[in-house]
């Protein structure tokens, strides 16, 4: 679950770490907005109530290992292990542990990787906390769940700092349950860009009569049945076409293209998701 919804809505430390997180267009490859953590560690803050904010979930739940996985849970793992009193266990990539190894494989978008562990790092029985800096699909999760099992371990929970709207209503990892502190940020760039190229490939050609004081849009955004907020705007390219994620902000200025149009959620007539947005009044502001 998200932090704010258990216990933590209106927490001024959730937004401090929300905005100390930057986001980083197409890296590492074109259409990825990569959230880059690098910033919240040079706000001391944030890191600081990043940190705070797991330690106080966990402190009595009598865990004795937190287990990171490579790389970034490397980060965010030890100082929450030396706070509430157990053990760091770090799960790398192949290759990277000296010792005897434990290896899981898990399946990537292309190809398989794996996560391994120290034998004997991890004793039959004991408490483990799994911490990440992301979850997106929860493969890699699942994957150092279904490692720590192996040896007998008992997972209590998945900690990650940053959730994709995917995992919202699936809070649960092979039966782990999953806590999430914030959601992706988006950048005015990527807001722009969804505004200049997607609106112009969902509904056609955006047709401005002279001077005219209205524009009319008629065409056909699909708008998927997920409660998300704007910050959440996703934007997957594929071939021959895309998908958008979207809930729409009416009454919001945004600027586009090079023209200022005012969104006017009082003409919106039909929302449905899965469903056709049938009709869309917009003011051409001169």
């Amino acid at each position: 679950m998200f932090a704010e919804e258990n216990g933590l809505h209106g927490d001024p430390r959730i937004k401090a770490i929300s905005d100390a997180i930057r986001v980083v267009p197409h890296f590492p490859k074109p259409g990825i907005m990569f959230q880059d953590i690098t910033t919240l560690l040079l706000d001391q803050k944030a890191f600081k109530y990043t940190v705070d904010i797991f330690v106080d979930r966990y402190r009595d739940k009598k865990i004795s290992v937190v287990a990171g996985v490579e790389a970034r849970g490397f980060i965010f793992g030890p100082p929450i292990a030396l706070a509430i009193g157990a053990k760091f266990v770090p799960l790398r990539k192949p290759k990277k542990l000296p010792g005897e190894v434990i290896c899981e494989s898990y399946v990537l978008e292309y190809g398989t990787d794996c996560l391994e562990m120290h034998v004997g790092a991890v004793q039959p029985g004991e408490s483990v906390l799994i911490v990440d800096d992301l979850v997106a699909t929860g493969g890699t999760l699942s994957a150092a769940i279904r490692l720590l099992e192996r040896v007998g371990a008992e997972v209590v929970e998945c900690a990650c700092v940053i959730g994709l709207p995917q995992v919202k209503g699936n809070w649960r990892l092979n039966g782990v349950p999953l806590y999430v502190l914030v959601e992706p940020r988006l950048t005015d760039l990527l807001v722009r860009d969804v505004e200049e190229n997607i609106i112009g490939k969902a509904f056609g050609v955006l047709e401005l009569w002279g001077e005219m004081e209205f524009v009319y849009l008629l065409g056909t955004l699909e708008v998927l049945k997920h409660h998300l907020s704007f910050s959440e705007v996703l934007v997957l390219w594929g071939d021959g076409g895309i998908g958008v994620i979207v809930r729409v902000f009416f009454g919001v200025i945004r600027d586009f293209t090079r023209w200022k149009i005012s969104f006017m959620g009082a003409f919106c007539r039909w929302i449905h998701y899965f469903n056709w947005i049938q009709k869309l009044d917009y003011e051409y502001m001169v």
